[in-house]
């Protein structure tokens, strides 16, 4: 308890070379050249920030087996970023985010990382308001069950979204604002996805599909 406490304090101050190396003490993986903003951050086992990866202010992470940011990655401002303790026992994978190089989550999204999120290189959780929901009930069995949600690599998420546990979204896509991806996505195939469920509308074309390292 008394860890937690003090890490919680170490996460509340400003970015500096200090504070990466404070957190590096206390077990985490702290670039050097990491950027890390104050945020409340609460019984989270591990934290993975690499080279030139950075978590902006004022973000709420809780209860997290991992988070861990390839380089280059990005996690913006005002997220909540959760998982209920349970999870990070029932599953491997549970209560872990993976951002692959150059991804990111811009910011007021909220993400209940029970099942495990994943984000490929390159990908982005963009616009605000997008929710991803790892957890539910599961009626057939009347139990809690938690399944990991995969934004394929050089894939957008605009505003507003849905993303529900299960949901594996395909590669150098385009998922407009509002669009509900639920468990059972039929979202195979690469392109423009929009609507409650989500259906291909057409292809996704434009040079942001074809970025390299940006930084």
């Amino acid at each position: 308890m008394i860890k937690n406490f003090l890490q919680t304090l170490i996460w509340l101050i400003p970015a500096s070379s200090g504070k990466n190396k404070l957190l590096t003490k206390f077990g985490h993986s702290i670039s050097p050249s990491a950027y890390i903003a104050p945020n409340l951050v609460f019984n989270v086992q591990h934290v993975s920030a690499g080279p030139r990866s950075s978590i902006g202010p004022t973000n709420v992470i809780r209860n997290m087996k991992e988070i861990w940011l390839s380089e280059a990655s990005k996690i913006g401002s005002f997220n909540v970023i959760s998982s209920h303790p349970v999870y990070q026992r029932l599953y491997a994978n549970g209560a872990t985010l993976v951002l692959r190089a150059n991804s990111s989550i811009t910011s007021w999204h909220q993400l209940d990382a029970a099942g495990g999120i994943q984000l490929g290189g390159f990908a982005c959780l963009g616009g605000s308001g997008s929710k991803i929901l790892t957890h539910s009930i599961d009626l057939r069995l009347n139990v809690q069950a938690a399944y990991p949600v995969t934004i394929g690599r050089r894939t957008f998420v605009d505003s507003s979204c849905l993303i529900l546990g299960g949901a594996v979204l395909p590669e150098s896509s385009f998922f407009g604002v509002g669009t509900v991806v639920p468990h059972s996505s039929a979202a195979k195939n690469p392109g423009h996805w929009s609507g409650n469920p989500a259906k291909r509308t057409g292809d996704a074309e434009g040079n942001w599909y074809n970025r390299e390292d940006e930084n």
